[in-house]
Parts: C-alpha cells; sequence; structure tokens
C-alpha cells in the first residue's frame, strides 16, 4: 500500500474513500443535496466512508498514499477513521457517490474504477487527508496516510471541506 499513486477525476469537487463491503450507498431516487450530505456524514461517523472537498469545480487529482506524512507544508488536512471489512478500501468521486446514492443496483466502486484500490488488513484506520495545493491555484496533489487505529474518530457533522453549503 505505501507508495502509491493514484489518479482520481472529479467533475464536482468531492472524492473519497469507502469500504465498498459495508458503505450503505443508496439514499434516494430522487435525493437533495442537504439529504445525501447528511447520509454521507452518517457513513463518515459509522466508519465506511470519507468524502471531502477539493476545490470549487472539480479537477485532476493525484492521490498519494505514503506510510509517513511528507517533509512539505500542507495546506490544509485532517484526521478521521474508517474500517475495512474485506481487505479493500476505493477511492471514489462524487459521481460515482451519487449515482450509488440514487440507484439501488449501482454498486461501488464504479467497473470503471475498480483499479482505485488498496488492500489493507481488516481492520479500523486512522486517515490522514492531506492537501498539497492552495484550491483554485497551482497544485493538485493529496496525501493519504493510513495507520492501524484502536478507536473511532472524533464525530463529524458534515463533509469535509464542504463548500456546497
Amino acid at each position: 500500500m505505501p507508495g502509491k499513486e493514484f489518479h482520481v477525476y472529479d467533475d464536482d469537487g468531492y472524492i473519497g474513500i469507502v469500504n465498498a463491503d459495508s458503505y450503505i450507498s443508496f439514499v434516494d431516487s430522487d435525493w437533495q443535496l442537504n439529504q445525501l450530505f447528511n447520509h454521507f456524514s452518517k457513513a463518515i461517523n459509522d466508519e465506511t466512508l470519507i468524502v471531502w472537498g477539493t476545490s470549487p469545480g472539480g479537477g485532476s487529482w493525484i492521490v498519494d498514499f505514503l506510510e509517513a506524512r511528507s517533509e512539505q507544508q500542507s495546506f490544509r488536512e485532517f484526521e478521521s477513521t474508517i474500517v475495512v471489512t474485506d481487505g479493500r478500501l476505493y477511492l471514489v468521486n462524487y459521481t460515482d457517490l451519487t449515482m450509488a446514492a440514487q440507484f439501488e443496483d449501482y454498486t461501488l466502486p464504479d467497473k470503471r474504477n475498480t483499479d482505485l484500490c488498496i488492500e489493507l488488513q481488516p481492520g479500523r484506520y486512522r486517515c490522514i487527508v492531506r492537501q498539497m495545493f492552495i484550491p483554485e491555484k497551482d497544485g493538485d496533489r493529496f496525501e493519504i496516510i493510513l495507520r492501524p487505529a484502536e478507536r473511532k474518530g472524533e464525530p463529524v457533522n458534515d463533509v469535509y471541506w464542504n463548500t456546497r453549503f
């Protein structure tokens, strides 16, 4: 896992990490935005999903999974926890999450993104997400550090770095 680099494209300014084995993705065939983000927040608190805002308008992102923080200073960062049940976590974009929220038969990961996978031993992980660029300026890189964790992270009321509301 350490040292893996992925390229994730997103049109809408949100990407995430999901335990596709345990995340309940369906919300409603006619979900509303606040309903969707409440669903995401609950899933973050249930340790099945981590979602964060990237920058307005989306983009193409490089996501590095590292063993430790780089020495470069981040623009911002957060910590959360996620539980691995089947040995895999997937990177997902907002389109995949909204499709799965709207259609009961849509599964994560999207078949086009099955290669955006990290293999880990089952267990709880502390996840540090570091944004290595200033939004709307230059840059496109996130660092993610996953370490075994003994206890659940702090509860959240919203998606990390959410700018929609």
